[in-house]
């Protein structure tokens, strides 16, 4: 699901919030309508994502991804990284305060997500 509504969005603010939501609430695959109109994108276009060719191509480029950090230490799922690198200092951060460091590599100006 996240993969399909980060499609969507053009931007790194609104693809750092609709993260933040999702990886915020207790059950994230739950909150994918509320988070996805929280974002400003329709919700059936997400859904009908999931479901289609489309939403497995992602997946599957997603698990490429995640692969492609195993020899770096991945040790658990969700591993995050940014800008395409993993460090572990960022992991651990990012599962205490994900807007924090996702807000410190966005820079300025900050995207509306990071001004809250």
């Amino acid at each position: 699901m996240q993969s399909c509504a980060l499609s969507l969005l053009n931007s790194s603010g609104p693809q750092m919030e609709f993260v933040y939501c999702v990886m915020s609430s207790v059950d994230g695959s739950q909150e994918g309508k509320r988070c996805s109109e929280k974002v400003g994108i329709s919700w059936a276009a997400v859904d009908s994502c999931t479901k289609s060719t489309v939403g497995t191509t992602l997946q599957l480029m997603a698990q490429e991804e995640t692969l492609k950090l195993a020899p770096l230490g991945l040790g658990f799922v969700p591993t995050i990284t940014f800008n395409k690198k993993y460090s572990q200092q960022d992991q651990r951060d990012a599962l205490q305060n994900f807007r924090g460091i996702a807000c410190r590599y966005l820079g300025s100006p900050a995207p509306p997500g990071c001004q809250i």
